[in-house]
């Protein structure tokens, strides 16, 4: 089963990190930063694994530990 491309939430990246919202906000900053998005925009899970650089199905898989 391939993933699906979905939007990320600062929650998400702190469940990701095992962080508080701050540092998830921040992490969402420089996610955004390393694509060029400005603020307004969203950011997928896929800009998320390639900031990571793994495969976007292990960053799924471990978001839904």
């Amino acid at each position: 089963m391939t993933p699906v491309l979905r939007l990320l939430n600062t929650r998400d990246l702190c469940h990701y990190k095992g962080v508080k919202l701050r540092a998830g906000q921040l992490e969402m900053a420089r996610i955004k930063d390393f694509h060029s998005k400005l603020k307004h925009q969203q950011v997928t899970n896929q800009d998320a694994a390639d900031y990571y650089g793994i495969p976007l199905a292990l960053f799924e898989s471990q978001l839904q530990r």
